[in-house]
């Protein structure tokens, strides 16, 4: 998919990884409304007997951030994210599940009531909607995604925790389905 500025995102994540710009497929989150800023991720095509491979950021002009925490502080910043909330839950969900995603599965965020149901129901008491929560007295959001944070985890569902304190970085958490229903 073309998007913003797909050339500069293949070749940033390109020279980040070694690799060649022919090998990379961009994909844009379409309606993030993140202002000033385009939120993607690259995926490398898969070789034969290999996984693929992914790399999200986000995209001003030329400027690429492919560092998952500085892309995610650049997007809570131009959201002038704080105890006003200008944004809500289910939005940051989809734009920060998007750019959390691990290196060898993209992730997305369960924001959809539908998709949410059709979860086992022994999960259900653990696994919501976006919700908007106060974590150290600092604006948060709790949600979760889908996708591997790591190789082979069974099963792929992670709670993301991004807290905004007023005076520093965004603070994110992610656990486990399995470490939460260890609980």
């Amino acid at each position: 998919m073309s998007g913003p500025n797909t050339p500069a995102a293949r070749r940033a994540v390109a020279e980040a990884r070694g690799l060649a710009e022919a090998e990379l497929e961009v994909e844009w989150l379409v309606g993030a409304r993140v202002p000033g800023l385009a939120v993607f991720r690259c995926e490398r095509r898969p070789r034969p007997g290999q996984r693929g491979a992914y790399n999200a950021g986000v995209i001003a002009g030329e400027t690429v951030e492919l560092d998952p925490r500085r892309a995610i502080e650049r997007v809570v910043r131009a959201w002038q994210y704080d105890e006003r909330r200008p944004v809500a839950a289910a939005q940051v969900a989809e734009v920060i599940g998007f750019l959390v995603g691990g290196s060898t599965a993209a992730t997305t965020a369960l924001v959809d009531p539908a998709r949410l149901a059709e979860l086992p129901a022994a999960w259900h008491a653990h696994v919501a909607a976006p919700r908007e929560v106060v974590v150290d007295g600092a604006p948060a959001v709790v949600f979760w995604v889908a996708g591997a944070f790591v190789e082979d985890s069974a099963p792929p569902f992670w709670r993301v925790e991004l807290a905004v304190p007023a005076d520093g970085a965004p603070v994110l958490r992610i656990e486990s389905l399995t470490a939460v229903l260890a609980r």
